[in-house]
């Protein structure tokens, strides 16, 4: 039996790509919020709630990717 941390997650992520005439852009997201874990059992902080909460353990997480690009290319024509 595998035991999992008794805390409160959200993952979320987007990502966006489009292209048009030549140009390229790519923008991606991912949000992590997670709430301070609960100790197992036996466990109290010493901290003013006493609880079996852990103080400080809680996790806001962002990270976000940006990239544009142009693509240029050149058309000669053969004269004869």
């Amino acid at each position: 039996m595998q035991a999992y941390p008794a805390t409160k997650r959200w993952n979320r992520g987007l990502s966006l790509y489009g292209r048009a005439a030549g140009f390229d852009a790519l923008v991606a997201g991912n949000w992590i919020t997670e709430e301070n874990y609960k100790a197992g059992k036996g466990y109290i902080n010493g901290g003013v709630s006493g609880g079996n909460r852990v103080p400080y353990s809680a996790l806001g997480q962002r990270g976000l990717l940006g990239e544009k690009s142009v693509t240029a290319s050149m058309k000669t024509t053969a004269s004869n």
